[in-house]
């Protein structure tokens, strides 16, 4: 699309006024540059995605299964201050949730 623009533009050139030719030359250079630019990022990131894929892929063992549910079970200890009041009283009292 920049080719076509840059096509047009120096087209524009040969046939437009002294004064506006100066500036067809400056947006022609600058659309030059972004397509120059643009063409060696393209190339570049071809490259690279082009050399990842034709690696050998390493053979992985799959991960260990680890529960994860029960692993914070263990983990998890709550602090006397978030428990809540009525609990509060019946651990103090030595009775247990259930028990008279």
């Amino acid at each position: 699309m920049l080719a076509v623009l840059l096509a047009i533009v120096m087209g524009a050139t040969d046939d437009s006024d002294p004064k506006v030719k100066p500036a067809l030359a400056r947006l022609a250079w600058g659309i030059l540059a972004t397509l120059v630019l643009t063409s060696l990022l393209l190339v570049w990131v071809l490259t690279r995605y082009i050399a990842f894929r034709l690696r050998p892929s390493e053979d992985k063992a799959p991960t260990e299964y680890v529960d994860a549910w029960s692993l914070a079970g263990k983990r998890f200890q709550l602090r006397e201050s978030d428990l809540p009041e009525d609990q509060e009283d019946s651990d103090q009292s030595g009775a247990g949730p259930g028990k008279v």
